[in-house]
């Protein structure tokens, strides 16, 4: 089993679009669960507005240090950084409102949008072989 998390310290960089579409990539591949613990329960939303090809599970958001000291010791441990970078697109916000992943919509940008998923999946991979 592999684990990957979506981590950032400021709301609205994109952890739950890109939890959201990580786990449609590679639910391709196999069965997969995005957990959210987002206390906001963006990708349960999203999930509800329509059919997401994979499970989304809860887990509860208490407040609590375990965070802090998991991003001092990522710090300490020096935290990967990916070539791939995620082109910004409306595709997102429609793609939520709509309930599914951006590779779903019928919008050129959009496809190019899920390209850059699929290769940071790829990378990721690559990372854990």
């Amino acid at each position: 089993m592999k684990i990957l998390t979506v981590t950032g310290y400021k709301g609205g960089v994109g952890k739950s679009v890109t939890a959201v579409h990580l786990a449609t990539f590679f639910s391709d591949l196999g069965n997969t669960v995005l957990v959210d613990g987002d206390p906001n329960r963006t990708s349960l939303g999203w999930n509800s507005r329509g059919k997401l090809p994979f499970t989304v599970a809860i887990v509860p958001s208490y407040p609590s240090r375990e965070g802090e000291v998991m991003k001092k010791d990522l710090k300490l441990g020096g935290v990967p950084v990916f070539e791939t970078m995620i082109r910004r697109t409306v595709g997102f916000p429609k793609a939520a409102l709509a309930g599914v992943p951006i590779r779903d919509l019928d919008d050129r940008k959009a496809k190019s949008a899920w390209t850059d998923y699929k290769a940071l999946g790829k990378e990721i991979m690559e990372m854990w072989q």
